[in-house]
């Protein structure tokens, strides 16, 4: 792309769908679209998770008004909860 002046998402949405298909194919199609944060494709909802990501927003880790043990204590209440899922389980047991 560098080689066709595509060096960012911008100069990528400045070119059109016939040009992008000359250089790249079918493919062209789908950056023409892409560029422009459009993705007909249908979501499959069914497919088997992969990873599994958490997020909460948690005390700054060096406060001097709190003991270490309450900085810490929810991590591995968290972590367990994430284990525990059926998916999880098996694939984070010790193998007998």
């Amino acid at each position: 792309m560098v080689q066709l002046g595509i060096e960012t998402g911008l100069d990528l949405k400045g070119q059109t769908e016939g040009f992008l298909q000359h250089h790249f194919g079918k493919a062209g199609s789908y950056y023409y679209w892409a560029a422009r944060g459009i993705d007909e494709r249908p979501v499959r909802a069914d497919r088997t998770r992969k990873s599994v990501g958490a997020e909460n927003t948690f005390p700054p880790i060096f406060s001097p008004t709190k003991p270490r043990g309450m900085r810490f204590g929810i991590l591995p209440a968290r972590s367990g909860r994430i284990a525990r899922a059926p998916e999880f389980a098996a694939a984070l047991s010790p193998s007998r």
